[in-house]
C-alpha cells in the first residue's frame, strides 16, 4: 500500500568527479521503502555510502554531482492538497548537465552554479529540509551555529511556524526538559558550553520540537560514552511511540541499529548488499545471508575467527571491477565469473522482503 510509505528511493545512482577524466560512482543503485512510523537502519563500515545515501536524498553533496539517476519519492501535498508521492530529483534529473572536467573551467563553473542553483530551488520549493525532513549530524557541533544560544537555535527552526514567543519558549522549556535537559540552565547556553552527549541530546530536541515527517539520523552515538548512548537510544524510542515519525538510522554499530531498527539495508562500496526485517538480517542462523553481512554478524555476535573482516574496503579513487566484495569474500567463487560481472541486482528470497545482491543467490 502506498498510503503508508514516507519515503521509497529506487536506482539512486550519484557519481563524482574525482580527478580529471576519472568518476567515481558513491552510491550505485540503491533502493529501500521507509514506512510511516518505521525505523530503518543502514550499517556498513566507514566508506560504505551510508551516508552520501542520505545527503543524496536531501541534496546536500559534499561535492558537486557529475550525475544523479534514479527517484527519491518523498509524500507531499499536491496542488489540491492531497499527499502523494512525488520524485524530488525529476526536475534536476531530466535537466542536469553531465560535469567533465576540461580545459573549459567557465563551463565547469557555470555547470557547477546550475546544480547548486536548482538544488536550492527544488528543496526551499517544499521546506523539505528541516520541515519534512530533518537530519541530526555525527558530530551535532558542527551543526550548531557557536554564535547561537540553544533558545536562539529553536527559535530559528520554528519561526515558520508563526509561533509567538511566549509559545515558543513554553515549547522550548517542555521540550528541553522532557530529553533530560534542563531548561532555566541550557536554553541561554551556546554550544561550546555543552558537553557532546548534551549537544547530541539538543539536537533531537530540535527533531522532536519541528515535527517532521522523517528523521535522518547520521552516527549520531559516534563519541559518546555509554550512557549517552543508551539515552540516545531511549530518545528515539520515545519520538518513534509518541509522534509516529519515520527514522533513518545511519551506523557502521549493528548493536545500535539491532536497539531499534525495524529494517536493515546493508551496504558495501556505494551498493545495498542486503535488505530486509531486522530480525532476518540480525539472526545468525539465518540461513541465506550476503557473505559481508555474516563477516559484520560474526564479528557482532564475537564468533570470527580472526576478529575483523580481511583485506580492506575499496578506496575512493579505486575502481572495482566486477563484485565489489569479491575480493575479501570468503566464498568466493571463480566459477561464477565474480571478479568480472557484477551481480545484476537485488534478489527476492521470500515474501517478507529479504533481498540479496549476490550470485551465490540469483536462482533462489
Amino acid at each position: 500500500m502506498n498510503n503508508d510509505i514516507a519515503l521509497s528511493v529506487e536506482n539512486l545512482r550519484v557519481v563524482f568527479n574525482i580527478r580529471q577524466g576519472i568518476q567515481k560512482t558513491i552510491v550505485d543503485d540503491v533502493d529501500f521503502i521507509l514506512r510511516k512510523g518505521e525505523i530503518l537502519g543502514i550499517v556498513g563500515e566507514s566508506g560504505s555510502g551510508k551516508t552520501q545515501t542520505v545527503y543524496s536524498i536531501l541534496g546536500i553533496h559534499v561535492q558537486n554531482p557529475g550525475l544523479v539517476k534514479g527517484s527519491v519519492n518523498l509524500l507531499l501535498p499536491d496542488a489540491d492538497g492531497q499527499e502523494k508521492l512525488k520524485n524530488l530529483y525529476e526536475t534536476i534529473i531530466q535537466n542536469t548537465v553531465k560535469i567533465e572536467h576540461d580545459n573549459n573551467k567557465y563551463r565547469y563553473k557555470k555547470n557547477f552554479k546550475y546544480w547548486r542553483r536548482e538544488n536550492k530551488k527544488l528543496f526551499n520549493a517544499h521546506t523539505i529540509r528541516g520541515k519534512k525532513i530533518f537530519i541530526m549530524f555525527q558530530d551535532p557541533k558542527s551543526f550548531l551555529n557557536p554564535f547561537w544560544t540553544v533558545r536562539k537555535h529553536f527559535y530559528k527552526i520554528l519561526s515558520p511556524q508563526n509561533n509567538s514567543p511566549k509559545i515558543m519558549d513554553k515549547l522550548i522549556k517542555e521540550t528541553l526538559n522532557k530529553f533530560k535537559l534542563p531548561a532555566d540552565k541550557v536554553a541561554d547556553l551556546y554550544p561550546h558550553e555543552l558537553s557532546g552527549g548534551m549537544c547530541q541530546r539538543v539536537m533531537i530536541a530540535l527533531g522532536y520540537a519541528v515535527k517532521p515527517d522523517i528523521i535522518i539520523a547520521d552516527e549520531i552515538t559516534t563519541g559518546l560514552d555509554l550512557i549517552n548512548q543508551v539515552a540516545v537510544v531511549k530518545h528515539l524510542e520515545t519520538i518513534k511511540l509518541e509522534k509516529r515519525q519515520s527514522i533513518i538510522l545511519i551506523s557502521h554499530d549493528i548493536g545500535f541499529i539491532s536497539k531499534l531498527a525495524d529494517k536493515i539495508l546493508v551496504m558495501y562500496d556505494g551498493q545495498g548488499v542486503e535488505y530486509g526485517n531486522s530480525e532476518t538480517i540480525l539472526n545468525p542462523q539465518t540461513a541465506k545471508k550476503h557473505p559481508y553481512t555474516k563477516e559484520l554478524l560474526d564479528i557482532y555476535y564475537q564468533t570470527h575467527k580472526d576478529g575483523y573482516i580481511l583485506g580492506e574496503p575499496p578506496r575512493r579513487n579505486d575502481i572495482v571491477e566486477g563484485c565489489r566484495f569479491h575480493k575479501r569474500c570468503k566464498r568466493f567463487n571463480e566459477g561464477m565469473n565474480c571478479s568480472k560481472v557484477a551481480p545484476s541486482d537485488f534478489h527476492r528470497l521470500d515474501i517478507m522482503e529479504h533481498q540479496i545482491r549476490c550470485k551465490l543467490f540469483q536462482n533462489n
